[in-house]
C-alpha cells in the first residue's frame, strides 16, 4: 500500500465564471461595489457618469502600483485583505459584478486592463508600459442597452446605497452620498452607530456608510435610519449581516429595542408594528408572562385588540377568519364568537390556533396557573363549524308581505322586468352578455345586497329606501346592483374583489348610460308609489322630471 498523498482541491473556470456572473444583482449594485473598492483605496472623491450607453467611475486613490498587485489583486479572484486595509473589502471578488453587465476597460498607474466575459470568457487584454494615471477609472459599456426607465431606476437605487458614504460620490455632476458625522439628522448616537428613529414602516441600516438591507418596522419596533461605524460582518453578496457572527450588531439592535421599549411600554405607541414587535418579544420570552399578560397583542376582525388574559376570560367560541370576510364580521358583530384575524394568528408561527394556545398555556403553566387552564378550555370553531353557527342570521329573504309600501314601491321598480333588461344591457355592452336576474328584497346586518351569481341578487330593505331620496339615492342602489352583477358566483360569505373586478365596475360606471337608467328608475318609482300612496318629495319629481317638474 502506498503512503497517503496529501492534495488540495481545486476550483474549474467554469465555476469562476458562473461565481462572477451569478453574484451579480443589479447594474446598480456592480456600480456600488466600484464605489466601495475606490473609497477602499483611499479616494477623497469618488465620480461616476452613467447613460444610456455605459457607465465611468472614477477615483483619486492608490490604484495598482505594480504589475504584481495586478496579479494578485485584479486577475486573482479571492485573495483576503489583510486586517485593517480595507473599509469593506474581504476577499476581492466584488469587481466582477460590473464584468456581468458591461466590457470593462480599466485604467490604472501605467496599466490598462480590458474585460469581455461574455464574448471572451475569463481572457483578458492587459497593456503595460502607459502614461501614467492617478487612482483608477473604469469604463463600462453595456452589452444591453438599458431603457430610460431602468436607467432612472439604477440611478435612484444607486443614490439610496450611496446615501452615507462618508467621502463624497458624485453621480452624474451632482453628490449623493453625505458623511453622516457632519448631518444632524440623527436622533441618537452611540459608539456603534448613528441612529434616526422616525414612523418609517422600515428600518434601513447602513454598514459604515453602505446600505445593506431593510428591516421592517416590527422587527426592532422602530423605522428610520441606522449608519454603523464599526463594520459588521456581512455575507458574500453584502446584502445581510451574519447575525451569528456579527459583533456590532447586537449592541446596535439593543439600542434600538430600548427605545422602542420605551415607547411602546409607556404607550405612547399603539399601532399595528408595536403590537407585532410585542408579539415578537412575547414568543422570544424576552419578559416576564406576568408582565406579557396585559400586552395588547391578539387583533380581532373588528380591530379591537385583546391582552393574553382577556384571550383567556373569553367565554364566547373562537373562530379565525380573514379582516374583511363577511362571515367573521357577521359572527363578530352578532357576538357569536370571538374571531381573531388570521394574520394574528399566522404572525405566531405555531401552525395553527390550538397549537397557538397550547403554547400559550405552557408559557403560563408554572407561573399564571388560573391563566393556563382557561387557555387550554377555550373553544375552537372550524370554519365550516363557524359558517353553520351563522346559518340564515346574515341574509334573510324578505317576502313583499313584509315590507312597507315603500320598500315596495322601490322594489316593484328595480324588479321591473323592461328595466332589469335595459340595466343588464348596460353591463353586457361593456363586459359581454349578462342575462337579467331576478331582483329580491332582503334584511342583512353585513351587507347592502348579494347575489347568488346567476339568477337572483336581493337589495337589503335599508338600501330599497334610497329609491326615495332622489337622484343619489338612485345611483347608489344601481352602483350596488352593478357590483352584484359583476359576481359570477355567490357572495353571501365571501366578498373578495381583485384588481379586474374594480377595473370591471369602473368600465361600466364611466362607459354606460347609468345616469340615464337612474332618471328611468326614478320615473318608475313616482308610478309606484303613487298606486300604494307613497308621498314623494319634491327632490325625487325633480330628479325625475328635470325638465318639466310641475308636469307630476
Amino acid at each position: 500500500m502506498s503512503a497517503a498523498q496529501q492534495r488540495e482541491f481545486r476550483m474549474h473556470p467554469q465555476m469562476l465564471y458562473q461565481v462572477i456572473v451569478a453574484q451579480a444583482g443589479t447594474p446598480a449594485k456592480a456600480l456600488l461595489e466600484s464605489v466601495m473598492n475606490s473609497i477602499d483605496a483611499g479616494a477623497t472623491a469618488v465620480q461616476v457618469t452613467l447613460d444610456a450607453h455605459g457607465y465611468v467611475v472614477e477615483d483619486d486613490g492608490r490604484g495598482f502600483s505594480g504589475e504584481q498587485e495586478v496579479l494578485e489583486f485584479f486577475e486573482t479572484f479571492g485573495t483576503p485583505h489583510q486586517e485593517g486595509d480595507a473599509r469593506w473589502g474581504k476577499f476581492r471578488m466584488g469587481r466582477g459584478q460590473g464584468f456581468a453587465f458591461a466590457t470593462n476597460r480599466w485604467r490604472t498607474g501605467t496599466f490598462e486592463m480590458f474585460v469581455d466575459i461574455k464574448n471572451r470568457g475569463l481572457a483578458y487584454d492587459f497593456r503595460k508600459g502607459l502614461e501614467a494615471v492617478k487612482g483608477c477609472r473604469i469604463e463600462g459599456e453595456w452589452y444591453d442597452q438599458p431603457p430610460a426607465y431602468q436607467l432612472e431606476h439604477w440611478k435612484e437605487t444607486l443614490t439610496e446605497f450611496c446615501a452615507w458614504c462618508p467621502v463624497p460620490v458624485i453621480l452624474n455632476g451632482t453628490r449623493i452620498s453625505q458623511n453622516p458625522a457632519e448631518s444632524d439628522a440623527w436622533t441618537l448616537e452611540t459608539p456603534e452607530a448613528w441612529l434616526k428613529i422616525d414612523g418609517n414602516t422600515t428600518l434601513k441600516v447602513y454598514n459604515l456608510g453602505v446600505l445593506v438591507r431593510d428591516y421592517h418596522r416590527s422587527y426592532l419596533g422602530v423605522g428610520g435610519i441606522v449608519v454603523s461605524k464599526q463594520g459588521l460582518a456581512m455575507n458574500m453578496a453584502r446584502n445581510d449581516i451574519l447575525l451569528s457572527q456579527c459583533q456590532v450588531w447586537p449592541r446596535i439592535a439593543a439600542t434600538l429595542k430600548e427605545q422602542t421599549n420605551q415607547a411602546v411600554f409607556s404607550g405612547k405607541r399603539q399601532d399595528s408594528d408595536a403590537r407585532k414587535y410585542l408579539m415578537s418579544l412575547l414568543i422570544a420570552k424576552e419578559k416576564p408572562v406576568a408582565e406579557m399578560l396585559h400586552w395588547k397583542v391578539f387583533s380581532d376582525v373588528q380591530g379591537r385588540h385583546l391582552t393574553l388574559r382577556q384571550l383567556a376570560e373569553n367565554t364566547l367560541p373562537i373562530a379565525v377568519f380573514p379582516k374583511g370576510e363577511r362571515a367573521g364580521d357577521m359572527l363578530a358583530s352578532r357576538k357569536l364568537a370571538l374571531v381573531l384575524q388570521e394574520d394574528t394568528v399566522a404572525r405566531f408561527g405555531k401552525g395553527s390556533t390550538d397549537k397557538m394556545l397550547d403554547w400559550l398555556a405552557n408559557l403560563c403553566y408554572q407561573e399564571l396557573t388560573e391563566i393556563s387552564r382557561k387557555l387550554t378550555q377555550q373553544k375552537l370553531l372550524s370554519e365550516t363549524e363557524a359558517k353553520n353557527l351563522l346559518g340564515a342570521q346574515g341574509y334573510t329573504p324578505l317576502t313583499e308581505n313584509e315590507l312597507t309600501p315603500k320598500e315596495i314601491a322601490a322594489l316593484r321598480t328595480l324588479a321591473d322586468t323592461r328595466f332589469q333588461a335595459y340595466l343588464a344591457q348596460a353591463i353586457g355592452h361593456q363586459l359581454g352578455r349578462r342575462p337579467p336576474r331576478s331582483i329580491r328584497a332582503g334584511f342583512s346586518d353585513v351587507a347592502h345586497a348579494w347575489t347568488d351569481g346567476e339568477n337572483f341578487i336581493w337589495i337589503e330593505r335599508k338600501l330599497l329606501q334610497q329609491m326615495g331620496t332622489g337622484l343619489d339615492g338612485a345611483l347608489r342602489v344601481l352602483a350596488i346592483l352593478v357590483h352584484e352583477y359583476l359576481h359570477d358566483q355567490s357572495d353571501a360569505n365571501s366578498h373578495f374583489h381583485d384588481f379586474g373586478f374594480y377595473e370591471s365596475f369602473e368600465l361600466v360606471f364611466t362607459n354606460s348610460n347609468i345616469g340615464d337608467l337612474a332618471g328611468l328608475a326614478l320615473n318608475r318609482y313616482l308610478k309606484e308609489a303613487k298606486k300604494r300612496g307613497v308621498p314623494v318629495s319634491r327632490k325625487v319629481v325633480r330628479a325625475a322630471y328635470p325638465e318639466d317638474p310641475d308636469s307630476v
